[in-house]
């Protein structure tokens, strides 16, 4: 994986499942959509996506996010 650049509010960020997810969830009970990403996707992609959103958070800052729990992807 190459080294993520700087994130600004501006720049895209490609990412199938938190596009899916971002678009799902005030429309879509939330166990519904856990089920769903769970079935859908691989540990490892779910990891990565979360991985993703933290970062670009952090960069921009974000206050009042709960703390990245990292989970072991078997």
């Amino acid at each position: 994986m190459a080294a993520a650049a700087s994130v600004t509010a501006g720049d895209i960020v490609i990412s199938e499942l938190l596009c899916y997810a971002t678009r799902k969830f005030q429309n879509v009970p939330r166990d519904s959509l856990r089920s769903t990403l769970a079935t859908f996707y691989t540990p490892s992609e779910v990891s990565a996506a979360k991985e993703t959103f933290y970062r670009i958070a952090d960069e921009l800052a974000v206050d009042g996010l709960p703390r990245a729990v990292s989970r072991r992807v078997r």
